[in-house]
């Protein structure tokens, strides 16, 4: 295997660091704010939806990194995201500022940007040195941004 053809991050491996941030990002969530019956509950059915990002991680990778235009299908992912998550934003700015507070609503908000930020820098740079590590990368870290950091909850908690 020469060095073109070598992968930076498997599918595999990706799709389980999807699932370990995804199943954090569930238990940080709500893990104060709900009694022990009903976090078991939710760890039970939330193991099945944990495991939806990571399918179609692994699948869109082992698959989509095949294609040529590889680099411009994940740049396209990621407008995508950072469009739909910039108007939850500003939907969501106000029950934000309401529920949830003015502190928490700008860190979260600004982590929201860097992050998503990141990942297009990453595919970006992917699309300019025609790079399908650099696109892969990306790749990861959108679905690790939609695993955790994109859409974040500005209303009213349970």
């Amino acid at each position: 295997m020469n060095a073109d053809e070598k992968e930076i991050i498997s599918p595999a491996k990706g799709a389980l660091l999807i699932w370990l941030v995804g199943m954090i990002a569930i238990f940080a969530n709500f893990l104060p704010i709900i009694s022990v019956p009903l976090l078991v509950l939710a760890w039970l059915m939330s193991f099945g939806a944990a495991f939806v990002f990571p399918t179609i991680y692994f699948l869109t990778a082992r698959f989509g990194s095949r294609l040529h235009n590889y680099p411009y299908y994940v740049a396209a992912g990621v407008l995508l995201i950072v469009g739909l998550n910039g108007w939850y934003l500003s939907n969501a700015w106000a029950y934000g500022l309401k529920w949830q507070g003015a502190t928490y609503t700008y860190v979260v908000s600004i982590l929201s940007v860097i992050y998503l930020a990141a990942v297009f820098i990453c595919a970006v740079i992917g699309i300019r040195q025609r790079s399908i590590r650099a696109s892969q990368v990306a790749h990861l870290g959108l679905f690790v941004v939609l695993s955790f950091g994109a859409f974040p909850i500005l209303g009213e908690l349970p």
